[in-house]
């Protein structure tokens, strides 16, 4: 038994570095790229391209690698009109070579692990288009829906390419490879606006695709995967430290953002895989161990400026904007109540002194004023079942990692949905790819559960 084991961890070694180097590889070329566009044309972007082939070829998981490192170049500033994404370039060669790989294997069909989730989606993208057609910006909701529309593509991707647990185990961690990532850019912009140190803090973080509220949403879901991971016991010594340092590195990022409800969001999943799994006499000290990195001298001012937000949350101008928006969003819907305003059309109904074009700022006032209560239906149905299938994960899951990447998952998700309830963060392009891409890890686990029980019930 111990001989069969000694390739399985070589090869799982051997994986994770590889991830790990073509990650780097990737973000030195897509760098030069930006840095260097006349000279990329000639070498970088063919060299880009015959990688991108290889690698994929190689093995599809590095696609959605290439997407989701993708996101941190953000538009494309070459093309203006109408803009464009370097996601847009990558998603769109990943569909187009799933579809070429169907048709050398004169497969011309694609599959479905769940088909309910991929008819829900499908349905409730259906039906936003439908709405649109009594919406002041058919533009507007288009763009919104084209969002929602690449996470079933990515969803789509991922169901035909991800076909064994290896697999999962990369993509889990490779996102949180890019959460780490993430961390250090945060880390870097808010050295040069002195939000490190002894500067007074002061929030308005911005990336070239994202600020500081949704730069926080990818943390809350990040987060609790490299938390429940660090909870192993038959991981190495340096795969646990490696763990909790990428635990520690985002939580103190997510400090940095200087949301508050993204502070809040992150409470409860955290709690949940302290009580899950550790005995009641440890959680007091590892929940000790976790505020330490709150308190410390680089995170001081950040933390402070949260923590006094919360404190003295009924002076908050930013809380009586999200109050004006929930009640505005309620009437529209009330005025509205079976179809909606259109789909990404609520902020042209918001009437808000402070904002002229905003959001409903809670994602089940939001679903109600553009879509009714249709679309409400359909949505909570969706994610009813998403939930389900990754509560089903936890509870059938049997191997140490893919049990803690079960809850990890689980977990991240209860964060994203608690944060959506004060931030319109969850409808964000990016957000929609990171989103679907774990919904998808979900979905590959769950695959692999009633494959194994089929197994086991022909040997029977």
């Amino acid at each position: 038994m111990f001989i069969r084991e000694i390739p399985i961890k070589f090869a799982q070694k051997r994986s994770f570095r590889g991830l790990i180097f073509f990650t780097f590889l990737e973000i030195i070329l897509f760098s030069t790229i930006i840095i260097y566009p006349s000279f990329s044309l000639y070498f970088v972007l063919p060299f880009l391209f015959i990688f991108f082939i290889s690698a994929i070829l190689f093995d599809f998981t590095y696609g959605i690698v290439f997407l989701l490192i993708s996101i941190f170049f953000g538009k494309i500033e070459l093309i203006q009109t109408p803009p464009l994404f370097y996601i847009d370039i990558i998603l769109t060669f990943l569909i187009l070579l799933i579809f070429l790989s169907r048709a050398y294997l004169n497969q011309y069909s694609v599959s479905f692990s769940v088909p309910l989730i991929f008819l829900l989606l499908s349905l409730f993208l259906l039906y936003c288009g439908i709405t649109l057609q009594r919406s002041k910006s058919f533009v507007w909701g288009i763009l919104s829906l084209r969002y929602l529309f690449s996470g079933l593509l990515v969803l789509v991707f991922i169901d035909n390419v991800i076909i064994g647990k290896n697999q999962i185990q990369k993509l889990f961690n490779f996102i949180i490879i890019w959460g780490l990532l993430l961390s250090i850019q945060i880390f870097v912009v808010s050295s040069r606006e002195g939000n490190l140190q002894t500067d007074e803090f002061h929030k308005g973080l911005y990336l070239n695709w994202g600020r500081s509220n949704y730069l926080a949403s990818f943390l809350i879901l990040i987060i609790p995967m490299a938390y429940s991971l660090s909870f192993s016991k038959m991981q190495s010594y340096k795969k646990r430290i490696y763990y909790w340092i990428a635990f520690l590195m985002m939580m103190g990022a997510l400090i940095l953002t200087g949301s508050r409800g993204g502070f809040l969001a992150i409470v409860f999943p955290l709690l949940l895989l302290t009580k899950k799994f550790l005995r009641t006499k440890k959680v007091f000290f590892y929940f000790t161990v976790i505020i330490i990195p709150f308190i410390a001298v680089y995170f001081k001012e950040a933390f402070l400026y949260v923590f006094t937000g919360l404190v003295h949350i009924d002076k908050q101008i930013t809380v009586l904007t999200r109050v004006i928006n929930w009640i505005n969003s309620w009437k529209i819907f009330l005025e509205h109540p079976l179809v909606g305003v259109g789909y990404g059309n609520l902020g042209y109904y918001i009437k808000n002194i402070f904002e002229k074009n905003t959001s409903a700022h809670n994602i089940v006032l939001s679903l109600l004023g553009e879509t009714g209560i249709i679309g409400f239906i359909i949505f909570s149905c969706l994610f009813y079942q998403i939930i389900k299938i990754q509560l089903n994960n936890c509870k059938s899951l049997q191997g140490e990692e893919d049990h803690l990447m079960a809850w990890g998952v689980f977990a991240g998700t209860i964060g994203v949905l608690l944060h959506s309830l004060v931030e319109p963060s969850i409808w964000g392009y990016q957000m929609q790819i990171l989103l679907w891409t774990v919904f998808g890890i979900a979905i590959k686990q769950f695959t692999l559960i009633e494959r194994n029980y089929t197994f086991k019930t022909m040997l029977k």
